[in-house]
This record gives structure tokens, sequence and C-alpha cells, in this order.
């Protein structure tokens, strides 16, 4: 008698525990697999979404939620830079691209974040080889009150061209209604970026917004405190 007669011969005689001990090793080779499979796909989305930034330039602050606002769109927002800042950097001959993003606001509506930028944005490529497509009517935010929506934001608040909507300061619960609305003059198609579900807004018209200017004296005081000068108080 011979291996394989033996061992079919306890097989049989011990049917329930073969297939339960089958079946167990079937059931850990599948998520052993699934896990695998599931971690290369988040890895793959995460270097995905990160490859179109080159360097990412904030105020002082945790690294990851700066990170986080900028590429992922989640998270607590943090403070803004002078504008004088993205100007310097602009006209550094050791940068090649600058492009600004504003952040703070969500929508009323589905509370999407808000990115007030340039148009600019949109040319370059949101992950190498890739550049933005919009429908075939869209505009980049040529007007000051012009905004730019992702496919997820359309879908899900089922807005169309020609549409406005205001902006909430804080939570889409909670937060405080700005007076100000922006007209949707492009809807992006799907990028399978955080993009999707952003919306984006002409920075022009972000920083006109109520609530988001900063009285002159305090804006002189807080650019004057980031990069190190003094402030004649007098000249005030």
């Amino acid at each position: 008698m011979n291996t394989l007669t033996i061992a079919w011969k306890s097989i049989r005689q011990r049917r329930v525990a073969s297939l339960l001990t089958a079946l167990s090793v079937a059931l850990g080779v599948t998520l052993m697999i699934s896990v695998l499979v599931i971690n290369g796909v988040i890895d793959r989305m995460f270097n995905q979404t990160a490859s179109g930034y080159d360097l990412i330039v904030g105020p002082k602050g945790s690294a990851l939620q700066l990170v986080l606002n900028t590429v992922f769109r989640v998270g607590a927002p943090i403070e803004n830079l002078p504008y004088r800042y993205y100007t310097e950097l602009k006209n550094d001959s050791r940068v090649k691209e600058a492009i600004p993003f504003a952040i703070g606001d969500v929508t009323q509506k589905g509370g999407f974040p808000i990115v007030g930028t340039i148009p600019r944005y949109f040319a370059l490529e949101y992950i190498p080889g890739r550049h933005f497509r919009i429908n075939k009517e869209g505009k980049f935010l040529p007007g000051t009150w012009d905004s730019v929506i992702g496919s997820a934001v359309a879908k899900q608040n089922n807005w169309k061209m020609g549409d406005e909507f205001s902006l909430i300061h804080g939570s889409a619960e909670s937060g405080h209604v700005h007076d100000e609305k922006f007209k949707i003059v492009g809807i992006l198609a799907p990028t399978g970026t955080p993009n999707d579900r952003t919306v984006f807004v002409n920075l022009r018209g972000f920083y006109q917004v109520s609530g988001h200017e900063k009285p002159l004296e305090e804006a002189i005081r807080r650019e004057a405190a980031f990069f190190g000068e003094k402030v004649d108080e007098e000249k005030l």
C-alpha cells in the first residue's frame, strides 16, 4: 500500500475534518492574496495622487497636515501663506513653476473642499502623462467668480454648467455661509484623484470673499512677522 492510497483512505475516513481543513487553507490563501492586491492598489493610488507635486510649500506646522490638505484634500485646513510669498517664489529664477493653492472653505451642499487657484494649474499634468480634460463648453476659471468642479462633485450635487453656489467657512453643517456666489463654468472629466471631489475657484474671487480679506493693519503686521521684518507703527 503506497503513501497516496493511505492518504486517500485517511481523507475518506475523516471527510468533514478534511473538508474543513481544505476550506480553511483556501480561505487563508484567498485572504492573503486579497490583502496583497488591496495594498498594491492603495499604494499605487497614493503614489499616483502625489506624483503631480514636486514640492509643497506652506506655513510652519505639521508636514503631514500640509500634505493631507494640499494633495488629498482631507483634514483640518491650515493658515494660507501671504500672497507676497507666492510672488517671490514665482519670480525666483530657481523655480520653474509655482502654483498657489488657497484652502479653507467647503461647499454648502455636500461639504466638498474649496481650492482657490489660477487657470495655469489646469495646464499642468495632474499625474505624469495625463492632462486635465473639461466638458466641451467648459472654461478654466477665466473670471473672478468662476468655478470648475470635479466629476464627483457634479454627480453627487447634481450640479451643471451655470449653477451657482456659496462657500462655507468651517463645516457644512455649522459653518458661516458667505454671501458671494461662484458660477460653474467647467466640469472636469474623472481623474481618479482627489481632484474629482474638489471645487476649484478663481484665486481672485477666493480672496475677495467676505471674511477672507484681512484688515490692512493686521495684514501688514502678519506679513511683516512672517518675513521677520519690522513694522513702522506710525505709518499705519
